[in-house]
């Protein structure tokens, strides 16, 4: 018998409700001031954000209050237990939504593994694991599952120019504004934390993923293009471990714009894995840096127009796809007729070699007040006292080179 798409969900569905009714019998009233219907936790689970603190948030309230009250109530029966009312929430909605069926049944997988409790994560009272927060983003709709990446929909930041070096800059607003005509939307891939081997990720399994979301795209007209950023495209990487190399060159070989920016955080996972790496970076040898990749929608779409051979169906033993066919002869696309990456040169100053005061969280965490604070207070405060000193003709003369001064300062010495 074949089973639809929209009577699959029925299937996580009654799982879930299932898991609440028996693992978790009378365990609102534990839970001091918590939500009492689906919605209500759907609405509290969506004020975590991956990668920011949850402190302070409804959430954590909840499980310190519960915790406070019932010393034997473990954080991750907590958590679990939120997944699961938010899911009542996620499945109905998500059968609606422009996105591949394999997409969703790759969800619906998900939500029955953390139902049955077959994928778990580690847990602490205090603290959220970056585990946990992906699938709270996926169980609020705010991230998808497509295999060994997970995606989202979302926008080139601002405080990226900021990071970017003066003479990559132009070429950078430039293709922001003239070939995408704004800062989004883009599709955003993530290497997931919910992919089944995270030990590794090889390059069939990851464009096998990043087909399914080149099919997103194609059902999402307003999307513009993928926007992807990391470490792992940094140059360095390549030279350094050559078989990451591919996560640069497949997108370079493909026309996508690559540009390279601050000096990626030692905690972003460069270190973990490689002997090799760890040595170079204590002997400041190695120090990749934030790579930002934009790959336009008509490049993306030919590229999976051009492989349909990685949309086969899930294979029976429950992996997310079937191992990859025997390699074909290599031929080399033709690149010439491709825009080609910016070359960063390791000869020219660029951030993190003349840093004072390292600001790149405050840049982060609030870009417009440090916009405000290091740029414009400091460029009005020139071009006001050039208006009093010598006239009104000078203000924007000064104005101009009070903020591209800054521009520089900040660049080279507050990064």
């Amino acid at each position: 018998m074949t089973i639809h798409l929209r009577d699959e969900t029925l299937v996580p569905l009654a799982v879930c409700r299932h898991a609440l009714d028996n693992q978790f019998p009378e365990f609102e009233q534990r839970l001091p001031h918590a939500p009492r219907d689906p919605h209500g936790w759907f609405n509290v689970l969506g004020e975590i954000v991956i990668g920011r603190p949850c402190n302070g948030t409804r959430f954590t309230r909840i499980k310190h209050a519960a915790q406070a009250k019932d010393p034997t109530l473990s954080a991750e029966a907590i958590e679990r237990y939120a997944l699961l009312q938010a899911f009542q929430i996620t499945l109905p909605r998500l059968s609606s939504l422009p996105v591949p069926d394999a997409v969703k049944s790759l969800f619906h997988k998900l939500c029955i593994q953390i139902a049955t409790g077959e994928r778990r994560w580690r847990s602490q009272s205090d603290e959220i694991s970056e585990h946990y927060a992906e699938a709270v983003m996926m169980a609020t709709l705010r991230y998808f599952f497509a295999g060994e990446l997970s995606f989202e929909i979302g926008k080139v930041a601002r405080s990226w120019l900021a990071k970017t070096h003066p003479f990559d800059l132009p070429q950078l607003l430039m293709e922001i504004v003239e070939k995408y005509e704004g800062f989004g939307p883009f599709i955003r891939p993530h290497i997931c934390r919910w992919r089944r081997n995270t030990f590794c990720l090889q390059k069939h399994q990851y464009e096998r993923s990043l087909w399914l979301i080149a099919k997103t795209v194609a059902m999402q007209p307003a999307i513009k293009g993928l926007l992807t950023d990391s470490w792992l495209y940094s140059t360095e990487v390549g030279e350094t471990s050559p078989h990451l190399a591919w996560f640069r060159d497949f997108y370079a070989e493909r026309g996508g714009f690559i540009v390279e920016m601050e000096l990626a955080d030692p905690n972003a996972g460069f270190l973990v894995g490689s002997t090799a790496r760890r040595r170079l970076y204590a002997e400041k040898k190695f120090h990749p840096r934030q790579t930002i990749i934009l790959w336009s929608r008509e490049r993306m779409l030919e590229w999976a127009a051009a492989h349909p051979e990685l949309g086969e169906p899930e294979t029976e033993d429950g992996s997310a796809f079937p191992p990859p066919p025997a390699p074909p002869t290599a031929v080399s696309e033709p690149t010439d007729h491709l825009q080609r990456p910016i070359q960063a040169s390791t000869r020219r100053l660029r951030s993190g070699q003349l840093t004072l005061i390292r600001a790149t969280r405050f840049l982060e965490k609030c870009p417009r007040l440090y916009l405000s604070v290091i740029l414009l207070a400091p460029a009005l405060s020139a071009a006001t006292c050039a208006t009093l000193l010598v006239g009104v003709w000078a203000a924007i003369p000064t104005f101009t080179l009070a903020f591209t001064i800054m521009w520089l300062f900040q660049y080279f010495f507050l990064q």
